[in-house]
């Protein structure tokens, strides 16, 4: 069984690059500390809108990322002024290209 969450957060569009660099550079080093990670992805969705999911194999994983998560936005509040709405819960379906 494997565990995501996707969060939602809008802020204004000209604040996206600033975001996706911060993220590279302090979010996602520390994410990949998790044991049960699996993979974490970013879309722009424009208009400001930018839609995250991380994935782990073990519901611990997703919960510790979720800690994190918030952390890191209440840390970012000058890029995401607005709450993220977050869903979460068990993959169950995936399908890869064979």
């Amino acid at each position: 069984m494997m565990f995501a969450t996707v969060r939602r957060y809008e802020t204004d569009s000209t604040l996206v690059p600033e975001l996706l660099r911060r993220a590279r550079k302090e979010f996602v080093p520390e994410l990949r500390k998790i044991n049960s990670f699996v993979s974490y992805d970013i879309v722009d969705s424009g208009k400001g809108v930018i839609v995250s999911m991380s994935v782990f194999e073990t519901e611990a994983g997703a919960d510790e990322s979720n800690h994190l998560a918030r952390k890191f936005a209440k840390d970012w509040s000058d890029l995401l002024p607005n709450p993220s709405q977050v869903t979460y819960g068990v993959i169950v379906l995936h399908e890869t290209r064979s």
